[in-house]
């Protein structure tokens, strides 16, 4: 009995290794992209785009704000834009996030979300506080700072 040396490797052996390996790289680089734009508030789309964002705040240890927001909502409208002004202010401490509940709404559901606009501060990837309505910017400057001082 031969051993076989790396390149004659069964060929479906070959392509599961080659599969995984893509898979991983492909995880990494979805990682880094978000990352990349931490500057900036991260769209979700999904259920598993926020389970990725909650993940990776919870593993670089930073909390997160999540906005659950829907486009035809005005306080929503009135809050984006002191929402963005904070994820420049809090950039480095803090990811940043936006929920169109319309087209997430199991993420809504997830979160019993009655009311919008409404930010969930997660740390550790749990809960730790949540803000219903509408806020003006001293306000939610001076809770979004106090949950990123306190971990």
């Amino acid at each position: 009995m031969t051993n076989k040396r790396e390149d004659e490797l069964d060929p479906e052996l070959k392509r599961i290794i080659l599969r995984k390996m893509m898979k991983r790289l492909s995880a990494i680089s979805k990682e880094r992209e978000v990352e990349k734009e931490v500057k900036k508030i991260i769209n979700i789309h999904s259920i598993k785009e926020l389970d990725n964002i909650l993940d990776i705040a919870r593993r670089k240890g930073v909390p997160l704000f999540v906005d659950f927001w829907a486009p035809w909502c005005a306080p929503c409208l009135l809050l984006a834009p002191i929402f963005e002004k904070l994820a420049e202010r809090f950039y480095g401490k803090a990811y940043f996030a936006k929920v169109n509940v319309e087209e997430v709404p199991e993420a809504a559901e997830r979160y019993g979300i009655m009311s919008i606009p409404t930010i969930i501060a997660f740390k550790n990837g749990e809960i730790v506080d949540i803000r219903i309505g509408y806020m003006p910017e001293v306000q939610l400057t001076l809770w979004m700072r106090s949950i990123i001082e306190n971990r």
